[in-house]
């Protein structure tokens, strides 16, 4: 602590199978250390981790990722109260207006209103630092319409890895 009484020493724990987490843990390991907090790195399998994690809360400091689809509905559902228990809200934010305009965008059927819901429900966990997110992993993703067909591309969500886009994809005959 800054007056010395006891030393500020945190696991650091991510699950092992993101490749780029540990030289994120080693670059924070550096930075805290600069100003006197020490860091245990820990990979650690990722069942393992969310047993412990979510929603049990048994960790100082995770290193996680999270991905959406062009429609943000599921993300933010994550930082919803009601998802404390089933483990997907792993940081135990809860605040009612937050939920109460999760309620909100999802019936809206007026785009530019459900955009000032979403908007606002953005301000409050940044505001509130429901996470610190140190960077944007980009997506890119590629598909061949000279080579396939039947990709899903107006639905606004291209996904090459969900199994509903590939089942349906054909090669084009010579």
């Amino acid at each position: 602590m800054p007056d010395g009484s006891r030393d500020l020493i945190f696991r650091l724990e991510w699950p092992n199978d993101i490749l780029y987490a540990r030289d994120e843990a080693e670059l924070l390991k550096i930075m805290w250390g600069q100003i006197g907090i020490s860091v245990v790195m820990l990979p650690v399998d990722a069942g393992e981790l969310t047993s412990r994690c979510c929603p049990a809360f048994d960790y100082d400091i995770l290193l996680w990722e999270w991905g959406s689809d062009p429609d943000p509905s599921f993300l933010l559902s994550v930082m919803l109260s009601d998802e404390i228990p089933s483990g997907y809200n792993e940081t135990g934010y809860s605040n009612l207006q937050y939920d109460e305009l999760f309620a909100k965008q999802a019936t809206a059927l007026d785009d530019e209103e459900r955009r000032r819901f979403i908007w606002q429900m953005q301000n409050l966990v940044h505001d509130e630092v429901v996470y610190i997110i140190p960077f944007y992993q980009k997506a890119v993703q590629a598909y061949r319409s000279d080579t396939f067909r039947g990709w899903l591309i107006n639905n606004g969500n291209l996904d090459l890895t969900a199994p509903s886009s590939l089942g349906i994809v054909e090669p084009l005959q010579p």
